[in-house]
């Protein structure tokens, strides 16, 4: 199979989106805020937390078809966006919002051969198709560290 096509639908209204894909459901509020009160997800969360999610549970799941035992996974991700005010309509702002650099940390908790799980690690980010889209237009750094 050389592509898979994945539709979603979204309807818009009351400051928030709300999209379907197969049988579920999730709502997305403003493109990004810094209210920390906001009760709704940004897309830019929702783009970080995809783009770590698509880490961890590829390792975890890579992991237990290969019958590797990992204890325990942690991610902290950090990410730097140029002209974050530019993207809130702030007046006299200008430039061009878009994330410059996403940093993860994969922290593992296992028993299992350090290069066994390295060689893991890398065969993830071979087959994550988040990682290897936002690869190509920003300086991404996955990092595995061994606990």
């Amino acid at each position: 199979m050389e592509t898979h096509r994945h539709s979603l639908r979204l309807t818009a209204g009351n400051g928030a989106a709300r999209a379907y894909v197969r049988k579920c459901e999730f709502r997305i509020g403003a493109p990004l805020t810094f209210d920390e009160n906001d009760p709704n997800l940004t897309a830019c969360d929702y783009l970080l937390g995809a783009a770590a999610g698509e880490l961890v549970t590829g390792l975890d799941r890579l992991a237990r078809r290969r019958r590797l035992t990992l204890d325990r996974i942690e991610a902290v991700l950090h990410a730097e966006l140029a002209q974050p005010l530019a993207a809130l309509g702030t007046v006299g702002e200008q430039g061009v919002p878009r994330f410059v650099a996403i940093r993860i940390t994969l922290y593992v908790d296992t028993l299992e051969d350090p290069a066994g799980i390295h060689a893991l690690w890398h065969d993830v980010l071979c087959r994550s198709p988040i990682y290897q889209t936002l690869r190509a237009c920003v300086a991404f750094e996955p990092r595995l560290e061994l606990t």
